[in-house]
């Protein structure tokens, strides 16, 4: 019956593998063969917890600065809407046109 890990100690014995491999003289892939475990599985466990122990990028080294444009006064007023009176004429002056 297969021995079911609970996670801490699936991540426990993962990180011992991974310290085992790296102190290993030969390859990951006769590591694994030598320790009769999966190289996809190690992969697996290697890599997450490279990303999980790396410490997290500094903002300021993204490739990107952030820029602020600050638009002219006249570009933040609304404009201005023709007289209401005036736009009621100009709509019955086309609307007698059309007839």
């Amino acid at each position: 019956m297969k021995q079911t890990l609970s996670r801490s100690e699936k991540s426990k014995y993962w990180r011992s593998q991974v310290a085992l491999a790296e102190r290993f003289p030969g390859s990951i892939a006769s590591f694994c063969n030598e320790q009769n475990i999966s190289l996809h599985t190690f992969n697996y466990w290697r890599i997450k917890f490279r990303k999980k122990d790396e410490p997290a990028k500094a903002l300021n080294t993204r490739p990107f600065i952030e820029v602020q444009v600050d638009r002219p006064q006249s570009m933040n007023r609304k404009p201005q809407l023709p007289n209401a009176i005036w736009l009621a004429e100009f709509i019955m002056h086309l609307q007698r046109g059309l007839q």
